[in-house]
């Protein structure tokens, strides 16, 4: 496996309700705020917590869940440990849907060894070891921490854009790039209309240089690529040489309800 959503906005609004007399209107203006209005207008607000380093070994069972290999959700039972406004639970929720998406395309994972190894923790497989350090937390949850020295905070992107045509809806879930495998994977969420169908057919990613990188020959697409009538689900591109944030170009083929090639330009970051 390779080591490699957020929330609604709710707006309240409130109806003021005047009254009119008859009478004179008095004039409050210079009246003095009571002493309850005092005390909330003189009260701080809340500021968030600041991010602070902790021992490697509080971090284990997140790791444990960044290791588990078997199932989503059996990897999402790790995100309890991670703070919600964070990378660190982007980045599991990220792994996690990476992972179902490789089961889904039929590649199959084993779980694997984690190891709290001095003021870090290894994770290693078949294919070799990854050490996780410089672990940080907010509120007792972890919060970021570096993948072979390198920040999940710098190269983790949470869920940006989204569109929606022709029958078919996509949104980024999320996305992030890997040194270990020089490789930059885009978590995109497909829906389809009850009467249309289609198919993903290809990706191109441009950086914000105006570089663009194409999916990786062996691995560039897992998860879901066909999306029958009144479907959702994930797939996952992976591009070679890719320099993150920028866009992506999605492809999809009609195979009912729509006609000819479906596409969609998707700002990252």
């Amino acid at each position: 496996m390779s080591l490699a959503r957020f929330r609604w906005a709710v707006v309240a609004l409130a109806l003021s309700l005047s009254a009119c007399s008859f009478g004179a209107v008095p004039d409050t203006a210079g009246e003095a705020a009571s002493p309850q209005e005092a005390a909330q207008e003189e009260r701080p607000s809340p500021e968030a917590s600041s991010p602070e380093a902790g021992p490697a070994e509080d971090a284990l069972s997140y790791m444990e869940a960044v290791g588990a290999g078997i199932s989503r959700e059996t990897m999402e039972e790790g995100l309890v440990y991670a703070h919600p406004d964070h990378p660190a639970h982007g980045y599991l929720q990220q792994q996690a849907d990476v992972l179902h998406a490789n089961i889904v395309s039929g590649y199959l994972s084993e779980p694997d060894s984690v190891e709290l190894r001095g003021e870090g923790i290894q994770i290693c497989r078949s294919e070799g070891c990854t050490t996780f350090s410089d672990f940080t937390y907010v509120d007792g949850l972890l919060s970021d921490f570096q993948v072979n020295g390198n920040p999940v905070s710098e190269n983790f992107y949470p869920g940006s854009a989204s569109d929606s045509r022709d029958g078919v809806s996509v949104s980024v879930a999320s996305s992030y790039y890997s040194f270990q495998s020089n490789a930059f994977m885009v978590i995109l969420d497909v829906e389809t209309a009850p009467d249309t169908g289609a198919s993903v057919t290809g990706s191109l990613h441009t950086g914000d240089n105006g570089t663009i990188a194409d999916l990786d020959p062996f691995s560039g697409i897992v998860g879901q690529d066909y999306f029958a009538p009144g479907a959702a689900g994930q797939v996952v591109f992976q591009y070679q040489d890719a320099r993150p944030p920028g866009e992506i170009e999605v492809f999809l083929s009609c195979a009912e309800g729509c006609s000819g090639e479906v596409g969609f330009t998707l700002p990252l970051g």
